[in-house]
């Protein structure tokens, strides 16, 4: 009876999960709709509140994070190669950068894949960030494709498939074209 009802918890949360990396790979796909000036007359909208769909959203940190310490964290892992899926300091990807990261500074438990980071904290934006951000980049056509590490203002850290862990410009031409995102995990 366990097994059976294990095997229906397990299914069911590969369905949620399946479900929100569809919505973020959606959520990213395409330009903002135009939007009407506000004129001074009309009053502001109250904010929607919107459902939450289950998922991997990260735990709580544990700890609270001293000042530097995301920046120091993240300068440990400079120079270390790209590997799809890597998780070690003998190879890396995106997501498994910020995964590690997290997880070191704040206990922060991340899913190893950049879509489904995505759903996971509060959006930002990109003139507020600071560091221990999430920022996160597509390619056309693609979705979410790419995540890094905010060290606050416009510079990130991030696994580069070329360069390996570097840090990086949100100004940059490439990234500022690809650039659809921010999140922030840690209050």
């Amino acid at each position: 009876m366990d097994r059976l009802r294990k095997r229906i918890e397990g299914a069911f949360l590969g369905l949620a999960c399946a479900a929100v990396a569809v919505l973020a790979l959606a959520g990213c796909a395409g330009p903002e709709p135009a939007r009407a000036p506000r004129s001074a007359a009309r009053p502001a909208r109250q904010p929607v509140l919107q459902a939450r769909v289950p998922g991997p959203a990260p735990a709580p940190p544990r700890r609270s994070v001293p000042p530097g310490a995301w920046e120091r964290e993240a300068n440990k892992w400079l120079g270390t190669p790209h590997r799809l899926g890597g998780l070690d300091r003998g190879g890396i990807d995106c997501s498994g950068f910020t995964r590690q990261v997290c997880q070191a500074v704040a206990g922060i438990t991340l899913p190893h894949n950049s879509a489904q980071q995505f759903a996971c904290g509060a959006p930002v934006s990109a003139a507020a960030l600071r560091a221990g951000d999430l920022v996160f980049f597509r390619e056309p056509g693609k979705g979410i494709s790419h995540v890094g590490l905010s060290l606050g203002g416009e510079r990130f850290i991030h696994a580069s498939t070329r360069r390996g862990v570097v840090v990086s410009s949100l100004r940059e031409t490439y990234y500022a074209g690809r650039f659809c995102g921010a999140k922030r995990l840690a209050p």
